[in-house]
């Protein structure tokens, strides 16, 4: 079975629903604290989906929640005031999309889990994709990710607010990159914000190193 999963879905990105549509992804977990939010990413998911011919096994499921690395149970988020579809929703009060926000940010309450509780209530072991953007806590979810349990073949992740805002000159993010790359990943950037991990499944030692022999 082939798996999704978007911690901090928000509205929704068109993206995600075509890389869903080509590779006939059968289980898709769209998840965000933002209730709101994550009601219209569920409108947006119908629509794009609306009158196409899915001949495969999909399933959608929409939880709302944070996931951070904390165990407590409920954690704060941080809704910027006047947009309540907003993607710079936070847990981090402190995060300069929140704090600069011109008419301030309401806090509401809502459940908290780690991200090991969303894959073993799918029992998922094996993860074909996982999308991480939490506005500033992706850090705590990657590092929380037991790799000895868990596959992940495809991880994005926003690295710019690794050690706050815009703290990606971090010894942390270097050591992890390091950590992917020692476990057969291919690393790049793949946008102005975000890394993206790719497991390489034929991985093999390359002793040619372009040198004559």
């Amino acid at each position: 079975m082939t798996s999704l999963i978007q911690v901090g879905s928000n509205v929704g990105d068109e993206y995600i629903f075509k890389l869903i549509e080509d590779k006939k992804i059968n289980l898709c977990v769209f998840i965000d604290a933002n209730e709101k939010a994550l009601e219209k990413c569920r409108e947006n998911v119908d629509k794009f989906f609306g009158g196409k011919n899915i001949d495969w096994e999909m399933k959608c499921e929409y939880i709302i929640c944070a996931i951070s690395n904390s165990k407590k149970k409920e954690v704060e988020l941080n809704i910027p005031i006047g947009d309540d579809y907003s993607n710079h929703s936070s847990l981090d009060a402190s995060f300069p999309t929140i704090s600069d926000t011109k008419d301030g940010f309401r806090t509401v309450t809502v459940q908290n889990f780690l991200i090991s509780d969303i894959f073993d209530n799918f029992k998922l072991n094996d993860i074909t994709y996982l999308f991480i953007d939490v506005e500033g806590c992706d850090k705590e979810i990657v590092t929380s990710i037991d790799w000895s349990k868990y596959i992940i073949h495809n991880l994005k992740f926003e690295f710019t607010h690794w050690d706050g805002w815009q703290g990606y000159n971090s010894e942390g993010l270097r050591q992890l990159i390091f950590f992917l790359l020692m476990n057969k990943y291919k690393v790049y950037q793949s946008s102005a914000t975000d890394l993206f991990a790719t497991k390489l499944p034929n991985w093999h030692e390359n002793y040619n190193d372009g040198g004559t022999t």
